[in-house]
């Protein structure tokens, strides 16, 4: 391994060096600069409802709870409030604990097995069964099995990465983070 030898004679070239030097060990106050910039990036994608790979997917079915512009993935906000970050001197980092996190950032299938379960219907009195669910007290018929189906979720990357591939524009934004915080020891601030 080659070493390299620097020698300065410059007080001012020898001061910045060393701050540089100095800020370069503890990199804590970047990262959690960083860590807000990628967080920054998160709660803009809920707001606009894109992310690294462009627009969301629609919803297939909205529901009338949601009425006519249902914002994807912030039905209740858990999900978005879920978001924390992290960083320490040499990384920087978000994410969710939420369980159901994970299928909607990179999409899949939902497999729910067959089970019985008790649904409600009208009677009516030609003996046909209604197609719509009512009250226990006013049913007239039960029926107490249903069968097994998937659900696809389309993949809504809501981080501003997929992979190890940036939301474009956040790699510009790091890299200023990078560039004020190593500027600012330059500069002896």
């Amino acid at each position: 391994m080659a070493t390299i030898t620097v020698t300065l004679d410059d007080k001012s070239v020898i001061d910045a060096f060393n701050r540089l030097q100095a800020v370069s060990r503890n990199m804590t106050p970047a990262m959690e600069a960083i860590a807000g910039v990628l967080k920054n990036w998160t709660t803009s994608n809920f707001v606009e409802q894109r992310g690294p790979t462009g627009k969301w997917a629609p919803l297939k079915r909205p529901g009338k709870k949601r009425g006519s512009n249902p914002q994807i993935l912030s039905d209740t906000g858990h999900l978005r409030d879920s978001v924390v970050e992290q960083f320490g001197a040499d990384f920087a980092r978000i994410g969710t604990n939420k369980k159901y996190g994970p299928i909607h950032q990179f999409g899949g299938q939902i497999s729910i097995a067959a089970r019985s379960r008790s649904m409600f219907f009208k009677l009516h009195r030609d003996g046909t069964v209604g197609n719509r669910f009512v009250a226990r007290e006013k049913a007239g018929f039960e029926q107490l099995n249903e069968r097994a189906y998937t659900i696809n979720i389309p993949p809504r990357p809501f981080l501003p990465f997929i992979g190890d591939r940036l939301q474009d524009g956040v790699e510009d934004e790091i890299l200023e983070t990078l560039r004020r915080h190593l500027g600012a020891a330059l500069d002896g601030s």
